[in-house]
């Protein structure tokens, strides 16, 4: 009998599970069958997701569980939009049929089509917490700005403002530390002062003064985080003790001992920028190796005494702003468009409170008046006074620059905590950070992505959030240099990036990264890790943090071993991924599974072969192999169909690019930059010319034409149809040149050609380089054109330089007949923008024009090289304010030199209206 229940219950237990089987079984079919319905559902609601994140974002949220609830929603749609864009680049999911699916597709619908069901069941208990939390759009209601501060302003891309624009109250301050450099019983400058209250900026301006007058000038910023090791590497660099030290991978004693006794042999000027805190034990300049002689001056800023303690320092404390410079401050930014910076009348009792509210503290001041500069309305002036109010300046800046975040728009705020993604106290090239900004999905698909991603820019630094400037950049073979526009946030500010980030999931630690997600979460969304000096025992931990990053960052960590094989394997969402300057050999091949990976940085690692796993990122848009010493560009680049920019300077060959002639199969290339190409006529495997032709949304080229033929096709407007191109270099190799030259000038070339009339096309030139061409008016086409280099360039005519109103640099070169340069170069009202002007080997030059008064009104760097029979500078050069550097290179007369040697009659002339300007003479 009881045999007989037995089997009668185990029948009911088989019969069950089949039954539990059949259902689990159904449910896995169900979702297979009906994915098409879920992947719109999640489409649907990703979109509404999103606009309600936004409608958040532009409230002020007070309660602190709904701040927690939103947290948990942008989770979630994070997570949706990972899966939406999987499933939009993987072609596994797209038959809409059931049985036309078979293998890899069924696999990938079953294993999307789970993730879906997730999202959706924590979609639904979102909504339920919501509903008993009461939240609602009302709820979201808050005391913040109004839409008109969002109001986007009017920045053009040529009316960069250098930093040094509005120096307010700072004059005397770089005089007391110019007067303390220049005693010989003070070795080391402590400049203490509290964060914001412009330490970096004061040494900035003194450094620009002084450093002419040492054999070596050397700034290193420290910030919060530093290792020795990293310090003594820096400054290896700076000295030539690269060999000794970098490579040869010494101990910090021996480092120290080499760069104490190479100092000790030259005069150096040393800063050490942002000085957090004392070292445990002993002093940082003894660590680092530094000398403390009168040979050898060192200035250090830092928020905190302590630091200098151990030093025989002159502390010089650095205090807020008087009450009337803090207003002519405030008014600068706030008041741009008014006359003369004048507020209106109606806004002068609320705009001195706010100035008062502001502690006198610089930072605090510009920010909080550029927040305010898009309007003139008093009650929309009126709530940021109050906001203020609430605060303690002195006491928390900090609190007072989250006012000026809080004030961006959405569409912003991802931007400006992405400058988190640097390290401290770094220089940012602008281009890379758009490409960034681009990668990470932040600014909206389109043909103008890249202009809206320019804007986005322009706009934080209207708001004073980030300084951008532009500087002449030395080239790294030849001579002469090339603007680059650079970016950079005030130690404060970065310190609200990462503040902002560590919000919205952001890792910045090693162990951190390595560590379970706080509280259960879906990980980490980005890892920052860049300077970190990663030891080799970080590739014994099996990966990060289970959940996917979109942002892996290990720039500059001196990585000597390559990663293990699934080290990147849970990272299938990554987005951005910086592996530079590192010395890494091989990539992993589960990178080719990363989908969605937008930017790759390689450059400066040891790679010598194009992983090819790469082929398969169908959605690869930056890929940067500079400096690496890879000696082949792969034919399989074609595949990379969304590819926008490619960097592969500087490798072992140069010219490797024009082998490939898949290149031209690029729909989307904009940036091509390279050595010079030297293309093809004939070989139909080579990169020919017709091929670049072909490239039209090329935006910068450099080519060399080495043939008759090539020329007149160009000529013919072979290139007439690259209308985007923005940086256009081009060097000219179709002509004779005879074998003697004249008055120890270099060779005169028989007949230079024409520069082609018919490039005109490229209205938005903005950068021009040309070698070896005869000049011709068309040149005064390019309009936009702002950075120009003629080397061995001929004229029959005088090119009214002075008349290119965009002008900022302006290079000339070889020119062996020119011996006097015509008198519009001295015209009143000429070169309004011009800045760095480069006169270079004009062996029969003698005199320039003199410079009538409004000639050249913001020069500031003059550089005269290798022209020897030049007798006299610009009459009136003295009168340029904004003159910064004179440089005559190996060039003047003996009686020139005598005159501009300190003390020399020149000399004082040009220093008595100028007192800043350095003047250098280097043979």
């Amino acid at each position: 009998m009881a045999s007989v229940i037995g089997e009668a219950i185990a029948a009911k237990v088989c019969e069950t599970a089949v039954d539990m089987a059949v259902q689990q079984l159904s449910k896995q079919i169900g979702l297979v069958i009906n994915f098409q319905e879920d992947f719109e559902w999640l489409k649907d609601e990703l979109k509404f997701m999103k606009g309600f994140l936004k409608d958040a974002d532009q409230q002020c949220v007070q309660k602190e569980t709904v701040k927690q609830w939103l947290h948990h929603v942008r989770d979630v749609a994070l997570l949706a939009e990972d899966i939406f864009e999987l499933c939009t680049v993987q072609p596994l999911y797209s038959s809409r049929h059931l049985f036309v699916l078979t293998g890899n597709r069924l696999v990938f619908r079953y294993k999307m089509a789970r993730k879906i069901s997730k999202v959706k069941d924590r979609i639904n208990f979102l909504i339920g917490k919501g509903r008993q939390l009461k939240i609602s759009h009302d709820v979201l209601s808050g005391e913040g700005a109004s839409d008109s501060t969002f109001q986007r302003a009017d920045w053009k891309r040529s009316s960069i403002v250098p930093v040094d624009s509005h120096p307010v109250g700072i004059e005397a301050k770089v005089e007391d530390i110019v007067s303390l450099l220049e005693k010989p019983e003070v070795s080391v400058i402590c400049v203490v002062g509290m964060g914001g209250v412009g330490k970096t900026y004061l040494l900035q301006h003194v450094y620009s003064v002084v450093k002419n007058s040492f054999e070596k000038s050397i700034w290193l910023s420290i910030s919060q985080s530093f290792s020795i090791p990293k310090l003594q590497h820096d400054l290896a660099w700076h000295l030539g003790l690269r060999k000794e030290i970098v490579d040869g991978d010494v101990t910090e004693q021996l480092a120290a001992q080499l760069i104490n006794a190479h100092l000790k042999e030259n005069k150096c000027l040393i800063v050490l920028d942002d000085v957090w805190k004392p070292i445990m034990e002993g002093n940082l300049i003894e660590k680092l190796g530094l000398t403390i002689d009168n040979n050898c001056k060192i200035v250090i800023t830092t928020r905190n005494r302590e630091v200098c303690r151990n030093v025989e320092a002159e502390i010089y404390q650095l205090e807020c702003l008087c009450e009337d410079d803090s207003w002519n401050l405030f008014c600068i930014y706030g008041f741009p468009k008014c006359k003369e910076n004048r507020p209106p009348e109606h806004l002068v009792d609320v705009a001195r409170n706010i100035v008062k509210e502001c502690g006198n503290l610089p930072l605090a001041i510009k920010a909080t008046a550029a927040s305010l500069a898009s309007t003139t309305l008093k009650r929309e002036w009126e709530p940021k006074f109050r906001q203020l109010q609430k605060v303690s300046t002195l006491n928390n800046p900090m609190e007072v620059l989250k006012l000026s975040y809080d004030c961006l728009p959405p569409h912003l705020r991802a931007c400006f905590a992405y400058f988190s993604f640097f390290p401290g106290n770094e220089n940012i090239e602008c281009e890379y950070l758009v490409n960034l900004w681009m990668g990470e999905g932040f600014i909206p698909e389109g043909d103008e992505q890249w202009d809206v991603g320019w804007n986005y820019l322009y706009e934080i630094a209207n708001l004073c959030l980030v300084e951008i400037w532009e500087e002449p950049e030395k080239k790294i073979f030849g001579f002469g240099h090339e603007l680059k526009k650079y970016c950079r946030v005030h130690d404060l500010f970065l310190d609200l990036a990462v503040y902002v980030s560590k919000e919205n999931k952001c890792a910045f630690d090693v162990e951190e990264a390595f560590q379970e997600f706080p509280n259960g979460g879906d990980g980490w969304c980005r890892i920052l890790l860049p300077k970190k000096s990663i030891g080799k025992d970080i590739f014994k931990r099996k990966s990060f943090n289970p959940a996917s990053p979109r942002t892996l960052s290990l720039y500059q960590n001196y990585i000597g071993t390559d990663f293990p094989a699934n080290f990147f394997l849970n990272m299938r969402v990554l987005r951005v991924l910086d592996l530079s300057n590192n010395d890494i050999t091989i990539l992993p091949h589960c990178i080719g599974e990363m989908k969605l990976l937008k930017v790759i940085n390689l450059s400066r690692t040891k790679i010598r072969e194009m992983p090819r796993c790469i082929r398969k990122l169908s959605r690869l848009r930056f890929l940067d192999i500079s400096w690496c010493p890879i000696n082949e560009l792969p034919v399989w680049i074609s595949k990379l169909k969304s590819l926008q920019h490619i960097n592969v300077f500087m490798t072992s060959d140069v010219n490797m690019i024009t082998r490939v002639k898949g290149i031209a199969k690029l729909p989307f290339l904009r940036t091509l930059r390279s050595g010079l190409l030297q293309l093809s006529m004939e070989n139909e495997e080579l990169l020919k010319l017709e091929d670049v032709g072909g490239m039209i949304q090329l935006q910068e080229l450099a080519i060399r034409v080495d043939t008759e033929l090539q020329f007149k096709s160009i000529q013919r407007g072979i290139l007439g149809q690259l209308v985007k191109m923005q940086n256009l270099t081009m060097v000219n190799h179709t002509f004779q040149i005879s074998q003697n030259g004249t008055d120890g000038g270099p060779d005169l070339p028989l007949s230079f050609p024409l520069f082609p009339e018919v490039l005109k096309t490229m209205a938005d030139l903005e950068k021009l380089q040309l070698e070896n061409f005869s000049l011709t008016s068309c040149l005064f086409s390019f309009v936009n054109l702002r950075d120009l280099r003629l080397l061995r360039c001929h004229w029959s005519t005088y090119p009214q330089f002075e008349n290119m109103l965009n002008l900022v640099s302006l290079q000339l070169e070889y020119n062996g007949s020119c011996t006097e340069l015509p008198k519009g170069f001295g015209n009143s009202g000429g070169f309004p923008k011009l800045r760095f002007l480069l006169i270079r080997d004009f062996p029969r030059l003698v005199e320039f024009p003199e410079l009538e008064n409004g000639a050249m009104p913001h020069l500031e760097i003059f550089q005269l090289q290798l022209c020897l029979r030049v007798n006299k500078l610009p009459e009136g050069l003295e009168r340029l304010k904004m003159l910064k550097e004179i440089n005559y290179q190996l060039s003047g007369t003996l009686e020139l030199r005598e005159r501009l040697k300190e003390g020399g009659q020149d000399w004082n002339k040009i220093k008595a209206c100028n007192p800043r300007v350095l003047i250098t003479h280097r043979n």
